[in-house]
């Protein structure tokens, strides 16, 4: 990922949660599932737009125009504004790392399926974890009904 989004997804996390370096890491985790850290890149027929593919349709990206969202500093604030409940959510549930990543890209992002994956793997990558294996069971997207209550074990399946 250049090097200028990196600063921006630094910025943007440490608004959100200062010093917090796990959450930095899953929002790079997660940009880079959605748009390989392609600030101009255009999804599903032109309505997912930028870094997280905000939605402009059906998603956080409702209500504000193809410019604005193509802004990377305004993608990565509006979708970590979002994204920073459910980090929250899992780290209370003991999650971290790449599982806590899955997570967060699962519920908080509502990924195409499969990317929660990618950005559990993306963050494996990031951080050297070996236990982050490309031979890992990806997580069924009508497996968990109430991602309040979400165990590891949940996460794998």
């Amino acid at each position: 990922m250049r090097e200028n989004i990196r600063a921006i997804l630094h910025k943007v996390a440490n608004a959100f949660l200062p010093g917090d370096v796990e959450f930095e890491k899953i929002l790079n985790a997660i940009a880079l599932a959605e748009s390989n850290g392609n600030p101009n890149a255009e999804g599903d027929g032109g309505w997912s737009i930028g870094l997280f593919q905000n939605h402009m349709r059906d998603g956080r990206g409702r209500g504000y125009t193809k410019e604005q969202l193509l802004n990377p500093l305004f993608n990565a604030t509006l979708a970590a504004k979002e994204l920073v409940k459910y980090y929250n959510r899992g780290k209370q549930q003991g999650l971290s790392g790449a599982n806590l990543a899955t997570y967060v890209s699962k519920f908080g992002q509502r990924p195409a399926p499969g990317n929660e994956v990618h950005a559990g793997r993306n963050y494996g990558r990031m951080v050297g974890d070996g236990a982050v294996s490309t031979n890992e069971p990806q997580m069924r997207s009508n497996t968990i009904a109430n991602p309040e209550h979400i165990t590891t074990e949940q996460l794998r399946q």
